[in-house]
Formats: structure tokens, sequence, C-alpha cells
């Protein structure tokens, strides 16, 4: 969906959550996977993978 900018206050709320890139067997490879979330309705789709593989 959009964003909405309230300009008054500069200010435009979105979710806040935290993604990772994860390499895929798709041909498009990699996809952006939803690592945190503190929202009910967001739900992480992948665990964090760290250290980072090679």
């Amino acid at each position: 969906g959009r964003v909405k900018f309230i300009q008054e206050e500069h200010f435009s709320g979105i979710p806040l959550f935290l993604g990772q890139w994860i390499k895929t067997d798709a041909a498009h490879v990699w996809e952006l996977d939803i690592v945190f979330s503190q929202h009910d309705w967001l739900k992480p789709t992948h665990e964090l993978i760290f250290p980072l593989p090679k």
C-alpha cells in the first residue's frame, strides 16, 4: 500500500520491522523476508541468519 506523509508533522507512520535477504532456488534468487517485527499483524517469515553465510 501507500505510505501517507503528514506534511505538518514531517512524519509518515510505517510499521517497524527488520528484513533480511534470503537466497532461494527461485529464478529471481533473492527474497526479502521479515525476520523481526513487534506487530501482531506482521509476523516474521524467516529466522534471522547471523552471521551471514558466505
